[in-house]
C-alpha cells in the first residue's frame, strides 16, 4: 500500500495511514523448560462517533473486519440510540458453520472522529458481537511510535469491548477516507511460566476471601452519579432533595400523558366500584399521601406553562402482606402520545445496594449488627 511505513521494535509495527492499531487475533505457544513465548496479533478496531435520533453523538469501539459480509451492532448499544428496529429474519454464519438466528436491524449514521467522514449504514442486531478486544491487555509502554500520529484507537492496547463490527461493504472506504494512521504489531513477550502460574493460584486464592468493595460504572451510570453529587441538598426540615436525573435530548421528545392517564384513572375507578373494601383501602392511601405532603392538588390543568408528566396508578393487591396489602403502584413506564415514557427520560443509576452474599459475609466480620425498616423512603 503507498505510504507504508515500518517502525523497528518492539517485534514489529508497521503503520499504514488508514485506521489504527488493533487487537488480539492469533496467539501461539511455544513452551522451552520453564520459559514461555507466546505472539499475538493485534486487529484493526477505531473509535467512531454514532448519532442517535435526536442528534446525539456516542462514541463507540468499532472492529473493521473485511471478512464480514454485514454490519452488526450491539443490542446495548442499539438500546442507547433509541432508534427504530426493523423486523428481519436472517441467518448468520461463521467459523464452523456456526449459525445465528438474527431478528432485528437498525439503520444509523456513522462519523469519524478525526475527518469529515460520515455515512448512513444498516446494522445487524446481535447480542453481543464479539469478545473483548484484545482478550488480554497489552504493555505498550515503549513502543516507539511516532509523535503526532492521530490513531484511530487511542487505547488500541486495552482489553475492552466491542460495540460494532464493520464489515467489507465499508471496509475499505473507511480505511481511506475515514481514518489517519493503522497500526499493525506481532507482539511477543518472554515470560516464566512457572512464576506465572505460582501468581494466579495465589491471586485466586485470595480472591476468595475477599469481599468485593468496587464496582465498575456504566458512562450513563457515572453520568448519573455525577448529576446527584451537583444537584443534591438539604431543605431546612432535614430532608434531601435531589433533582431528577435526566436525558435532556430525549426530554424534548416526552409527549402528552393527561389522556392516557385519564384513561387509566377511570379504569381503576371501575374497578375500585365493584369492590368496596378495595376502595376503602386505595382512598386511605391517597389521603395518607395527601397528609404527609407527598402529592398535592393541580389547581391550573388546562394551561400548562410547565411540561407535565401525569402518572397513572393502580392497585396491587398482596394478601401475604402482614403490613400492607394494598399497595398504590405509579405506573412511569406508561407511553405517552410520542411513545416515550418518563422512565425513557430518566438515567439509569447504578444498583447502590450490595449483594446479598456481600451483605452476609460483611455482618460475619463484626460482632454487632443492626436491622431496619426504611419506610417512604421515595415517596416525597
Amino acid at each position: 500500500m503507498s505510504g507504508q511505513r515500518e517502525i523497528s521494535n518492539p517485534s514489529h509495527i508497521t503503520a499504514t495511514p488508514s485506521t489504527q492499531v488493533a487487537n488480539l487475533a492469533n496467539s501461539r505457544a511455544v513452551v522451552a523448560g520453564a520459559v514461555n513465548y507466546s505472539s499475538q496479533v493485534l486487529l484493526a478496531t477505531a473509535v467512531i462517533v454514532i448519532k442517535d435520533d435526536s442528534g446525539s453523538r456516542i462514541q463507540a469501539r468499532a472492529l473493521l473486519d473485511s471478512g464480514s459480509e454485514s454490519n452488526f451492532i450491539s443490542t446495548r448499544l442499539s438500546q442507547r440510540l433509541q432508534v427504530v428496529r426493523d423486523k428481519v429474519d436472517i441467518s448468520v454464519s461463521g467459523i464452523g458453520q456456526g449459525s445465528t438466528k438474527v431478528k432485528q436491524q437498525i439503520w444509523a449514521l456513522i462519523r469519524s472522529r478525526v475527518s469529515d467522514f460520515s455515512r448512513l449504514m444498516s446494522f445487524l442486531v446481535l447480542p453481543k458481537v464479539t469478545a473483548n478486544l484484545p482478550t488480554v491487555t497489552v504493555d505498550t509502554i515503549g513502543w516507539p511510535i511516532p509523535q503526532g500520529f492521530q490513531l484511530a484507537d487511542p487505547a488500541f492496547g486495552v482489553s475492552k469491548g466491542i460495540d460494532i463490527v464493520l464489515g467489507i461493504e465499508s471496509f475499505f472506504e473507511f480505511l481511506a477516507r475515514a481514518a489517519k494512521w493503522l497500526l499493525v504489531n506481532n507482539y511477543q513477550r518472554y515470560t516464566n511460566r512457572l512464576s506465572d502460574h505460582l501468581e494466579e493460584l495465589v491471586t485466586r486464592f485470595w480472591a476468595c476471601e475477599e469481599i468485593e468493595s468496587n464496582c465498575n460504572l456504566s458512562p450513563e451510570e457515572k453520568r448519573c452519579e455525577d448529576l446527584f453529587a451537583h444537584s443534591v441538598k438539604r431543605a431546612a426540615d432535614g430532608r434531601y432533595i435531589v433533582s431528577l436525573p435526566k436525558h435532556e435530548d430525549i426530554m424534548s421528545k416526552l409527549g402528552d400523558s393527561r389522556g392516557i392517564a385519564y384513561r387509566r384513572l377511570w379504569g381503576t375507578e371501575r374497578r375500585l366500584a365493584r369492590d368496596e373494601d378495595l376502595r376503602k383501602q386505595y382512598g386511605s392511601f391517597m389521603e395518607e399521601y395527601l397528609r404527609l405532603g407527598h402529592m398535592r392538588k393541580v389547581n391550573n390543568t388546562t394551561q400548562e406553562t410547565v411540561k407535565r408528566c401525569y402518572l397513572p396508578h393502580h392497585p396491587v393487591i398482596k394478601e401475604a402482606s402482614t403490613t400492607t396489602k394494598v399497595r398504590v403502584v405509579f405506573d412511569a413506564s406508561c407511553k405517552t402520545s410520542s411513545g416515550v415514557s418518563l422512565n425513557d427520560v430518566l438515567l439509569t443509576g447504578p444498583s447502590i445496594q450490595d449483594d446479598l452474599r456481600i451483605i452476609i459475609l460483611r455482618c460475619r466480620t463484626k460482632q454487632i449488627m443492626l436491622v431496619a425498616d426504611v419506610e417512604k423512603c421515595f415517596d416525597k
